[in-house]
């Protein structure tokens, strides 16, 4: 299944599962000083229909 998530700041990323929450975690590092579990990060996304 592939996600949609956008943050407030205007950051969207778009993919499988695995890969929007890895970019999310780094995302919130990088930019916003967070730190994110998977869950949290899963939690924010919204799945997109097939």
């Amino acid at each position: 299944m592939n996600y949609k998530l956008a943050c407030d700041c205007g950051w969207e990323t778009e993919g499988a599962e695995a890969a929007i929450v890895e970019a999310t975690q780094e995302h919130g590092r990088q930019l916003h000083n967070m730190e994110l579990t998977f869950q949290e990060a899963l939690a924010m996304a919204q799945p997109l229909e097939d």
